[in-house]
């Protein structure tokens, strides 16, 4: 099987230093599945336990435009020739309701 894990960087790297994603890469190369793991370029350097590991990396910003989302999901595919799996856990959290919170905040939070 093949496994793409998106493991970007949110507002804290929790995702990469830990969490859902990395546990669930880590997990499925133990399996034997194959797995691209992808960070942004400031962080990619944190899945260098992963390729050691067996996956391979790819840089990804989640916010970029279509156009650059559609290219990495294409060297993804070219990899393995295929992906059976993806998962996004790329999140945002606005802690409060959403009154509380300034007009900022709250706009950043739905675009």
């Amino acid at each position: 099987m093949h496994f793409l894990a998106l493991v970007p960087e949110s507002l804290t790297p929790l995702f990469i230093s830990s969490g859902l994603g990395r546990d669930l890469a880590l997990a499925a190369l133990k399996r034997g599945d194959k797995v691209i793991a992808t960070g942004r370029a400031r962080s990619i350097q944190k899945l260098e336990d992963l390729k050691r590991e067996g996956a391979d990396t790819l840089e990804l910003d989640v916010t970029s435009s279509l156009e650059i989302l559609h290219e990495v999901a294409k060297k993804a595919v070219a990899i393995h020739g295929r992906i059976d799996v993806l998962v996004n856990n790329a999140g945002y959290i606005l802690v409060g309701a959403i009154e509380e919170n300034t007009y900022v905040q709250s706009y950043n939070f739905l675009v």
